[in-house]
Order: structure tokens, then sequence, then C-alpha cells
């Protein structure tokens, strides 16, 4: 008798909980700690899923290759922070020799006491940087420090502009060492907001 009384209960609990999944609800990515810093709200943007247009360019301005991605990004830290994962489809040989996705993972807080953003990201070619900065002019800039390809240190500027609460667009340069330079948009993407 019990089991016909929970039975509808059981199929409106998951009724709701599809809800919140397909409408963007806070199921999958959580909401922002009301204690938490006033700060945290600045990337608040970024919480949800998105759909990447990426260009791949040469490091002079001629575009490689163009490709669709997608972006999720959720609060983390009981609501303090957040993680952002880029999925693009297989584009480079794994260790078997054969394609895999490549996946990156960035984690950010915000630094109190040196009053910007921090954090750090990994991805599947195990590169892993460490990364710091601020909004400047509207643009969120961070710069990112740390293993790069093929175990060679280097440095790189990620820049979020023209945010608006569906898309938001990126770019990263890449910094030379040798040649004491920064090639500017050497990849970059144009988000739009799936939920």
């Amino acid at each position: 008798m019990r089991i016909a009384v929970y039975a509808p209960l059981a199929v409106v609990v998951i009724l709701v909980l599809l809800e919140a999944q397909s409408s963007g609800g806070t199921l999958d990515f959580g909401e922002r700690n009301p204690k938490a810093l006033p700060e945290v709200a600045q990337l608040d943007f970024l919480v949800g899923e998105w759909k990447l247009a990426t260009l791949f360019y040469d490091g002079n301005g001629k575009v490689l290759r163009k490709a669709d991605a997608t972006l999720k990004s959720w609060y983390i830290l009981d609501g303090h922070g957040f993680q952002v994962e880029e999925r693009h489809q297989p584009v480079a040989a794994g260790p078997s020799g054969d394609q895999e996705a490549f996946v990156s993972t960035a984690i950010f807080n915000y630094d109190k006491e040196n009053k910007k953003w921090s954090g750090c990201s990994v991805n599947t070619l195990g590169n892993r940087k460490f990364l710091d900065g601020n909004f400047e002019d509207g643009r969120l800039v961070l710069t990112q420090d740390g293993k790069m390809f093929r175990g060679r240190k280097g440095k790189n500027r990620l820049i979020y502009s023209d945010i608006t609460k569906d898309s938001f667009s990126f770019q990263l340069d890449l910094y030379d060492a040798t040649g004491d330079r920064w090639y500017e948009k050497t990849y970059a993407y144009t988000a739009k907001r799936i939920r």
C-alpha cells in the first residue's frame, strides 16, 4: 500500500529534477553563496552551458582552423568560487594514437587579500597553469603562467570581453619569452548561451 502512495511522489520529484536540469535551474550549476565576497558576483555571467565558435590562429592573425566546442561553468567551494570546463571534439592524438577530445578545466576564486581573481587550469595535454587578474575596462583579464605543451614553461593572457547575459567573447594571447613579445589572439571564441 505504501508503494502506491510513494510512487506518484517519486515521479513528481523526478519530473521536477528533470525540469530544473532542462531549464538551467540551480541543480546543475549551484548558487552563489549569499555570504560570498561581493566580487564573486563579477563571474556570475560565466555560470551555465555555452556553445563556442572557436578560431585557432597562427600568431600573425591568420586563421588556421575553426571548430565548435562547449563550455560549462558552475559554482564550487560552497558558492564562493567557480569551475569552468571547455570541451572540444577530438583534435589531438592521445597516448594510444587514437583521437581524443581536448578538455580543459579551470578553477577561479577571488583573493580578498590581494584583491584579484586567482586560480589554476589543467587540461588533457598535461598543461597546468596558475592564473590571476582582474576586471579592466569591463573585461576580465587574466594572466596564466606555468607548464605548457611539451613541458615548456610559458605565459598566456586570457581576455573575456563583450559580456552580456547570453554571450561573451574570449581571446588567448601567447607570450614568447625568446622574442620578448605577445602574440595577440592565438585562440579565440564567441560564446552563446545554451542554458
